[in-house]
């Protein structure tokens, strides 16, 4: 028997139906509410976020830098550890790596202080993990984005500037925080480091295009009445984040942007699927509300065609899935 015909007498409403299905909002969307939790980020400090972003789009890899691991005469000198007299054994634990950092001046805030500036060398992202804890912890964030892009060709790995903390009105009082600014990255494993015993990563920018985070756009426009300022190729996250606060300011009062910069294992199939519908309603079939924002930007990376300096090219940019 023949299969059915579905005769579509309204397309563009068919269209939407679909187009709003595809756009989840409410907090199990990691692009509205991202829980900083154990496992799928990695906490950036003391990093300047204008510097890391120039690095990151000029192509150049950027490394990691772990807390070192204390050595035994740096334990007991600290009395983390103790030498018993008579038998010579030593007492005591390693104490937690955010411990160390601080009792060795390293920046422990994951709160991007204002002062930073750009790094005028190549940044080293510091992590507060000692050596084997970041490198386990680059290992499993690293097989999870190869593992989604094998599987569905879509980059999931991300370095998010800035966090806006809202408030649902149907969450209790319990903080949401969307990233703002995300640029997709890619984990490259290293050579092994033969004082660590461990192997060094790095992450560099992929090509892919820049998007704004569609998500928390569409929420703030259809709940609270006000957009998220645009994001175009020459917007640094300093501007954007200073920007974001100044209109949740005005508009919510009790809302905050969080100066965190986290690497993060993020989405985005459906929101572009939901971007190429929203723009086919905008083009005249019967629903002319505009596009949910600018069409994402993309930069070349350097060697790929990509003029060094100030004078790059502008160009829209989409790496192609493997295979195609």
């Amino acid at each position: 028997m023949a299969a059915p015909t579905v005769i579509l007498t309204n397309p563009a409403a068919a269209l939407k139906t679909l187009r709003d299905k595809l756009l989840v909002l409410n907090a199990t969307n990691r692009l509205l509410h991202f829980p900083h939790g154990q496992d799928g980020n990695l906490r950036i400090v003391g990093a300047a976020p204008d510097g890391l972003h120039r690095h990151l789009l000029d192509g150049k890899d950027v490394r990691f830098q772990p807390v070192p691991d204390p050595t035994t005469d740096e334990l007991i000198a600290s009395g983390h550890l103790v030498i018993d007299p008579l038998t010579g054994a030593a007492q005591g634990t390693q104490p937690k790596a955010v411990d160390w950092a601080a009792q060795e001046g390293l920046p422990t805030d994951y709160a991007v202080p204002l002062a930073a500036k750009p790094d005028s060398g190549n940044p080293r992202l510091q992590i507060l993990l000692y050596p084997a804890q970041l490198e386990t912890r680059l290992r499993g964030l690293r097989a999870r984005a190869e593992s989604a892009i094998e599987e569905t060709g879509a980059n999931i790995c991300y370095v998010s500037f800035g966090f806006l903390e809202w408030f649902d009105n149907n969450a209790n009082g319990q903080p949401r925080h969307a990233p703002l600014v995300m640029i997709p990255v890619r984990i490259n494993k290293g050579r092994l480091n033969p004082q660590t015993k461990t192997y060094e990563y790095t992450i560099t920018y992929t090509g892919e295009d820049i998007l704004p985070n569609l998500s928390l756009k569409e929420k703030l426009k259809q709940n609270f009445g006000w957009e998220l300022p645009d994001l175009d190729e020459d917007t640094r996250p300093e501007e954007y984040l200073a920007d974001v606060a100044s209109r949740a300011k005005l508009n919510q009062p009790t809302w905050k942007v969080h100066r965190w910069i986290t690497i993060c294992l993020l989405s985005f199939s459906k929101l572009l699927l939901y971007r190429d519908l929203a723009g086919q309603l905008a083009g005249g079939q019967g629903d002319h509300r505009p596009s949910p924002g600018p069409l994402p930007v993309g930069r070349h990376r350097a060697g790929s065609g990509r003029t060094a300096g100030r004078g790059t090219a502008r160009a829209f940019h989409r790496r192609p899935a493997p295979g195609a």
